[in-house]
């Protein structure tokens, strides 16, 4: 009777030998990216604009399909300046769930240096604490170019000051 138990038992698995390997998981296809970074300078592969990124802030490419085509942040404050385009001509806002556009205005304004009216807009969130945004819409080429500017609360100074330099070196070609 002993020996049936015993025989019913599983054999040990020897330490030595290890499981069959599992097949590795097929890759992902690479999804080209909108743009590329040469120099310090993010330049557009389909747009005609160059972007140059200042000293300490990271950029993050987007994808090509997609309507944000490059985000630069800066460590030191927290702020966040993005690229968004879209076809078409308009100038209003694209909608944001955290805030609502409370200020806009079209005009010849400083950033981005351009010979065009540019619309300027403030989004301010529904919660203090969440970050304010601020815009620069323009269209060139019949291209919208949504330019915003992610600023964390309690940053507002320094952030605008920040961003209003990385928009204003936003360079059309």
């Amino acid at each position: 009777m002993i020996l049936l138990v015993l025989a019913g038992c599983p054999k040990p698995i020897p330490v030595d030998e290890a499981p069959p390997p599992l097949d590795a998981p097929e890759a992902a296809p690479a999804v080209p990216e909108a743009g590329a970074l040469v120099e310090g300078t993010y330049t557009d592969e389909d747009l005609p604009f160059t972007l140059p990124v200042p000293e300490g802030w990271e950029a993050r490419i987007g994808a090509r399909e997609d309507g944000l085509r490059v985000s630069l942040s800066d460590p030191e404050t927290g702020t966040e300046v993005e690229v968004w385009t879209f076809k078409g001509g308009g100038t209003e806002p694209r909608r944001r769930g955290e805030c609502a556009w409370t200020f806009s205005d079209s005009g010849r304004y400083r950033a981005p240096r351009v010979a065009a009216d540019i619309t300027v807009a403030t989004c301010t969130p529904d919660d203090p604490d969440r970050p304010r945004v601020l815009a620069w819409i323009l269209v060139h080429d019949d291209i919208t170019y949504e330019i915003d500017a992610i600023i964390p609360e309690g940053a507002l100074g320094a952030g605008r000051a920040k961003a209003e330099g990385v928009v204003g070196s936003v360079r059309f070609r």
